[in-house]
């Protein structure tokens, strides 16, 4: 049986001595702890769990910590400046810089005296941030005449 399972559908991911209770639940023995990995996830409204065991320590390992930077890294990718600045994040502001001038340059931005108001509504939408086209522009002209007048 094939299933797929998005990135953005997990919820969870239990492993090795956190799983054990569904191990526990299926009769496996305990020598499969190590190798044991559940994936929780939703199905359409449903939330669904896929266990999972590899072949070796090793391979386990590896889907493991693959599978958390990848949810890590979607977060970040899709959390936009929400995510970068949340209180929990334990990310210095340094990087959020790094990650916000990413983005700019794949926006099209180059330098700050080079930008106009399609590359930042490229940069508002990648970094998730959903503001209307009408707001966005208003604002927009604003730090242009500001910025023109040396007043801001």
């Amino acid at each position: 049986m094939i299933i797929t399972v998005y990135i953005d559908d997990i919820k969870a991911l239990h492993s090795a001595i956190e799983a054990r209770h569904y191990r526990e639940q299926f009769h496996i023995s305990s020598c499969h702890e190590s190798a044991w990995l559940t994936v929780v996830y939703n199905s359409g409204s449903k939330l669904k769990a896929l266990h999972l065991i590899a072949s070796t320590v090793g391979e386990h390992d590896l889907w493991y910590k693959t599978l958390k930077k990848l949810r890590q890294y979607r977060k970040e990718v899709t959390g936009g400046l929400a995510f970068l600045m949340s209180p929990d994040r334990k990310l210095n502001p340094e990087k959020a810089v790094r990650v916000i001038r990413r983005h700019w340059r794949e926006a099209g931005g180059r330098q700050i005296s080079e930008v106009d108001f399609a590359q930042v509504q490229r940069l508002c939408w990648k970094l998730n941030v959903h503001l209307s086209s009408n707001y966005l522009r208003d604002k927009f002209e604003v730090q242009l005449v500001c910025i023109g007048a040396n007043v801001c």
